[in-house]
């Protein structure tokens, strides 16, 4: 037998085959491995990963100005909302789905609770999302004020109750950091970019840190949107369109024709979810809270379709006849914003068949401070809001809402 060490060519043969393989796989690998380091990097530079809890809790009215909102991972928005809750325990509370998310808290200048202002928006889809949400309220703590939307499907007993979805709250987890988490984030991105959902400009934008003074955390908040310090949703665009278009997909105004969607065809109020909606109300109440209801608007298009099919109009009569009820029975503010027109709007003032901007918001809001009552309550300038509206730089969607705070009238 022949001694190796007597014979180094036969090990140095072995070793310099290996170490060729090697070189060769690491070639074959680089684009791969180039590109998943790329898309980690575009990820971490968006703040996609940045655990949801922890970002809520460096985010204050006080803090630099900040927009958050993931594109990539889940938005974990129950987290987000109750976790910024917990940490400021605001005494202006603004709750309910997307339908109140451009409440802002320059709207409400004149409120004692000014400096104590939060809009969470975005959690409620149904009663039950409703009464888990304030059921997770820390024990000693309550709202001096909250103004509630309220969605005519929450009565609908054939919609979803949204009872658990509010559950996700309870995680407190940061899903950005496990690996599937991972694979999943760089596959979405990949798809994302190869759709064109996502431009070179904006991805070059984001690794370049070009964030315009604005703490940016998560894809959409450097593209497109995000909740600001104070909880709204803000756009960064200040585009807006010359004509309404619902932008709903399917459009609002077909989900009422066919009864689909939140507009599923129901033989009336289903009596025990409003049992449960008066009881969380009652409940926060009876702690102090004082409960002002806001009925958000549909478009004219989407009114006039409720009216001339019979069972949407007759549920919907229904819906507002309860809440008027309700309301008025506790003594509680309920303030009725259903339709543009109301305010000498039109439809341009809608994003969609169920949404509305910003500039209806403020016109709603002067329209109805006119109320020494609701002024008082909600701490609004009828005059200064009006102002804001005569602004030359307010268009349909947008408003000059800095001046509001700046109006010296009382």
């Amino acid at each position: 037998m022949t001694d190796t060490k007597d014979n180094p060519g036969q090990v140095a043969a072995p070793l310099k085959r290996a170490i060729v393989a090697a070189v060769r796989g690491a070639w074959f690998l680089a684009p791969a491995l180039i590109l998943i380091l790329a898309l980690e990097l575009v990820l971490r530079r968006a703040g996609e990963f940045a655990a949801t809890a922890e970002v809520a809790e460096s985010v204050t009215l006080e803090s630099e100005p900040t927009l958050a909102l993931r594109m990539i991972l889940s938005q974990e928005t129950p987290t987000y909302r109750l976790t910024q809750i917990q940490q400021r325990r605001p005494r202006f509370l603004v709750l309910g789905s997307s339908r109140v998310q451009r409440f802002r808290r320059e709207m409400f200048c004149r409120s004692p609770h000014y400096g104590s202002f939060y809009n969470s928006s975005g959690t409620i889809t149904g009663v039950g999302d409703l009464e888990v949400f304030l059921g997770s309220f820390p024990t000693d703590y309550a709202p001096e004020i909250l103004l509630v939307g309220l969605d005519s499907w929450w009565l609908n007993s054939q919609t979803t109750d949204g009872t658990g979805r509010s559950l996700e709250i309870d995680t407190l987890r940061d899903r950005g950091l496990t690996l599937d988490s991972r694979l999943y984030a760089y596959g979405r991105l990949l798809r994302s970019i190869t759709n064109g959902d996502l431009e070179l400009g904006q991805l070059r934008r984001v690794l370049l840190g070009r964030d315009e003074g604005v703490r940016r955390y998560g894809l959409l908040a450097w593209v497109s949107r995000g909740f600001s310090n104070d909880g709204s949703l803000k756009v960064l665009s200040s585009e807006t369109p010359d004509r309404y278009v619902d932008r709903e997909r399917p459009p609002v105004v077909e989900r009422v024709h066919e009864g689909t969607f939140q507009f599923v065809s129901t033989g009336g109020i289903d009596r025990e979810r409003l049992s449960r909606l008066a009881q969380a109300l009652e409940e926060l109440g009876e702690r102090g809270t004082e409960i002002v209801g806001w009925l958000p608007p549909y478009s004219t298009e989407v009114v006039s379709s409720i009216e001339n099919t019979p069972v949407q109009k007759a549920y919907y009569s229904s819906f507002l006849d309860e809440m008027k009820r309700l309301f008025e029975s506790r003594g509680w503010l309920l303030l009725e914003a259903t339709s543009p027109v109301l305010f000498g709007l039109d439809d341009r003032a809608m994003e969609d068949g169920f949404h509305a901007m910003e500039t209806f918001h403020v016109a709603a809001l002067a329209h109805l401070g006119d109320d020494q009552v609701v002024s008082e309550s909600l701490g609004l300038s009828p005059t200064c809001l009006r102002e804001v509206l005569a602004s030359e730089k307010t268009t349909h969607w947008y408003t000059d809402l800095e001046r509001a705070c700046e109006c010296s009238t009382p």
